[in-house]
């Protein structure tokens, strides 16, 4: 039998913290895409769209829908006390034991292990919690930062999907990596 779906809170060691989304959220969520706004609309297809910090709470209320629909969970990736991005699961298949992970960080943040410490810890959860089969990552071809956390904790690459998402002005090709609950050494 599968755990609950949400989390309260995770500690992913070195000042990273993961914590369900709330709508009090909204606002800082919005200040930090607007910070990294250049970065993120080249890989995410929604940065436009995200124009107010009601739209952020739009997306926060549909985030604890899909939780209590039993689709997913979002958490805001916290650095010493900071918002630093989120992470979470886009997709759920309960019957088939498989998620797929979604993740952005704001570009103050790069480049300091904090994503990868973030998808571990997730990642982990999913395996020992919820007893998931599956983990997915899919990250644009080209995005390197993004398909580099995927391999630095040891997803094995899949395949291409070739144009599968339009982000802002152009296809882009998504780079598919999994992981399986017996590979999981983290």
């Amino acid at each position: 039998m599968m755990a609950p779906m949400s989390l309260a809170e995770l500690d992913a060691g070195d000042g990273v913290t993961l914590r369900r989304v709330r709508p009090e959220d909204a606002q800082e969520i919005y200040a930090e895409i607007d910070r990294s706004r250049k970065r993120l609309r080249e890989w995410m297809p929604w940065v436009d769209g995200t124009t107010a910090t009601g739209d952020v709470l739009e997306f926060v209320e549909r985030a604890l829908e899909q939780e209590s629909d039993g689709n997913g969970f979002h958490c805001t990736i916290q650095f010493e006390g900071r918002l630093a991005g989120l992470v979470g699961l886009v997709y759920v298949n309960q019957k088939s034991r498989k998620a797929e992970i979604g993740y952005w960080i704001g570009q103050s943040f790069e480049g300091r292990g904090i994503m990868t410490r973030a998808v571990r810890t997730l990642t982990g959860y999913l395996f020992s919690e919820m007893g998931m089969h599956r983990v997915e990552i899919q990250a644009g071809e080209d995005n390197h930062r993004s398909c580099a956390v995927a391999k630095r904790l040891g997803f094995v690459p899949e395949g291409i999907k070739r144009e599968a998402e339009w982000v802002n002005d152009r296809f882009v090709n998504l780079a598919v990596y999994s992981m399986l609950e017996r590979d999981w050494s983290d």
